[in-house]
């Protein structure tokens, strides 16, 4: 019976999971991300940029799919809406917590199935202490807030939520 549950242990650490919920179908090869544009009012000059790159990077290192630069068999494009920062928590009159918060809607176009292509809105923030200066983090809280959206971009794309 030991050597059943060690059997059983080794064989399920070998195994791989994924926790998207679902995959690339067999027959989409390639993928086009189109650099995003910025709609916001006030957002910093790099940010389009850098989310894309990170969008592609994801793609690029969690997928098997080619990255092409036109004419993929999917094509993510869209823009960033919203980029601000806004107190959260006061205290004594002034601001003890801020939120930066980034929203944006972006669009799937699907050559292998019309149909299951989408277009949805996204948005996720990052808070941070007021006295902390948020010029000199602000790259620092893009990239967390980065990684927050393109996660959420990556899942509604490999799975049905």
């Amino acid at each position: 019976m030991k050597y059943i549950g060690i059997g059983l242990m080794w064989a399920l650490g070998a195994c791989s999971y994924s926790f998207t919920g679902g995959s690339v179908p067999t027959t989409v090869k390639t993928v086009t991300i189109t650099t995003f544009q910025s709609e916001a009012p006030a957002v910093s000059p790099t940010l389009a940029q850098e989310f894309t790159e990170a969008l592609r990077n994801r793609f690029q290192t969690q997928t098997k799919l080619i990255l092409a630069r036109d004419d993929g068999d999917w094509t993510f494009e869209g823009a960033i809406t919203e980029y601000a920062v806004s107190p959260i928590t006061v205290q004594q009159d002034r601001a003890a917590q801020n939120r930066l918060t980034m929203s944006l809607v972006v669009q799937l176009v699907r050559k292998d199935d019309p149909e299951a292509g989408w277009k949805q809105s996204f948005s996720n923030f990052v808070d941070f202490p007021a006295e902390e200066d948020f010029a000199a983090n602000e790259a620092k809280l893009v990239r967390e807030l980065t990684d927050k959206l393109v996660q959420d971009v990556f899942n509604k794309a490999l799975s049905n939520w």
